[in-house]
């Protein structure tokens, strides 16, 4: 396994589908998991102070105190560089467009800090930016009906900060439990377990379209 950073959604989207022993699953087969100092406040300190999400960011406090997730620090530097470079490569109106947020940032400049396998992000917007920016300024054209500018100069920062970067859904890390055996304990279950459990994230915020999700579904993991 891989060592790999974890943005909040990922993390939000396994504790509210009853599937964050994934994470401890995996970790116990090899991998690591990091968080940014930024997104332990997302994902802990905040949600712990609404009742709606408290019982949320417990879970996941629980798995940073049984080691199965690991805080970091970051490089603030790297963190303002990135964040920088990607808030200005697109523009609607003459007004740039904040792409990336704190948490976001400090999952790429962690992967480059720690030389991470993986960076897992359920957030459309920041995965398009990585692997098809031009795909997202389409979508940001139709988002706002708005021809949208490009700056070339950013782009090129962005995707020289970033090459390399590997990009992982919750679906994605789901599937890797499966195959290892997650699902077993529900016996005969198992493979309907899997396969609601993909519609799931997708329920709880994972970005993935139907086919996707189809496709995901038709893997064996037996």
């Amino acid at each position: 396994m891989v060592r790999i950073v974890m943005d909040s959604g990922p993390l939000i989207s396994f504790s509210d589908t009853c599937l964050i022993n994934v994470v401890s699953f995996l970790r116990q087969r090899g991998a690591e998991f990091l968080i940014p100092r930024s997104v332990e406040q997302e994902i802990v300190s905040t949600p712990l102070k609404i009742r709606r999400y408290a019982f949320s960011a417990v879970r996941l406090h629980k798995a940073i105190d049984d080691g199965d997730l690991k805080v970091v620090n970051v490089n603030v530097n790297l963190v303002e560089r990135i964040t920088i470079a990607a808030n200005s490569v697109f523009s609607v109106r003459r007004q740039p467009l904040k792409i990336l947020h704190a948490g976001e940032a400090a999952c790429l400049a962690a992967y480059k800090e720690f030389n991470c396998g993986a960076l897992a992000i359920d957030e459309k917007t920041t995965r398009l930016l990585i692997e098809d920016p031009e795909l997202l300024q389409e979508n940001i054209g139709d988002e706002y009906r708005s021809k949208v500018f490009v700056n070339s100069n950013s782009l090129n920062q962005f995707n020289s900060l970033t090459k390399g970067v590997e990009i992982l859904r919750s679906t994605d890390l789901a599937t890797v439990a499966a195959k290892r055996g997650y699902f077993n304990s529900f016996g005969k279950h198992s493979r309907q377990a899997f396969q609601t459990s993909i519609y799931a994230l997708k329920q709880a915020g994972c970005s993935v379209s139907e086919k996707e999700v189809s496709d995901y579904q038709a893997i064996k993991i037996s």
